[in-house]
């Protein structure tokens, strides 16, 4: 009840129709999203396939990569069921927060976790891919068919890492009280050496010749 009060001072509310686009992968991170009811699915485009990633159930937040709202979504999440929400747009932030920080920072938090279960289920995927790809590269001699998708997936991952990452930081400075922020910086770092070693793995940015 006490968010819901929160966002009824800060947020605005909205319906969108099942089958619409809630957000699009690439299209400015600005707004968080409080999902009150409906069901909605986390959407990203790999190749030429979009693929179905995480369920969104009411009481979810999802949405925001970046407060200077410079950083695209790193995935789609569109409707599955008839949904109502609320919006807490970009220009809301600051009034928000120093109206309430640590609901703020509770919301921030929570609209990360979606951001950080995306990417755990991509490193999953690649995974997967980099080892069915090696098994086919030891057939066909040919490096460079690991490094194209995985230079693609690697990628997508670290613009929503930085972002998280960052505005984390900006939190631990502004409030050092918040374990919230810190817990925040920590996980992103593992994040983030999960990707370089990756990387390392899948020969990404590796300038030799086959």
């Amino acid at each position: 009840m006490e968010m819901v009060c929160f966002l009824r001072r800060y947020a605005r509310r909205m319906r969108v129709r099942s089958g619409a686009l809630i957000i699009s992968e690439g299209g400015l991170g600005a707004s968080i999203f409080f999902l009150i009811s409906g069901r909605a699915q986390v959407l990203k485009i790999t190749g030429c396939h979009e693929e179905a990633m995480q369920e969104l159930l009411p009481g979810c937040f999802f949405g925001c990569t970046s407060l200077s709202g410079d950083k695209g979504y790193p995935a789609s999440v569109a409707a599955v069921k008839d949904c109502e929400l609320y919006e807490l747009k970009r220009e809301s932030f600051s009034e928000a927060l120093l109206g309430d920080p640590t609901m703020m920072m509770h919301i921030l938090c929570a609209s990360s976790e979606w951001l950080l279960e995306t990417d755990r289920n991509c490193i999953e995927k690649l995974a997967k891919q980099n080892s069915e790809l090696a098994r086919l590269v030891q057939l066909r001699n040919s490096p460079e068919s690991v490094r194209s998708p995985a230079a693609g997936i690697i990628h997508h991952l670290n613009n929503p890492l930085s972002s998280i990452y960052s505005v984390a930081q900006l939190l631990t400075l502004e409030y050092p009280e918040m374990e919230e922020a810190r817990r925040i910086v920590i996980q992103c770092r593992t994040m983030m050496d999960i990707i370089r070693d990756l990387v390392g793995k899948s020969g990404v940015g590796d300038s030799r010749e086959a």
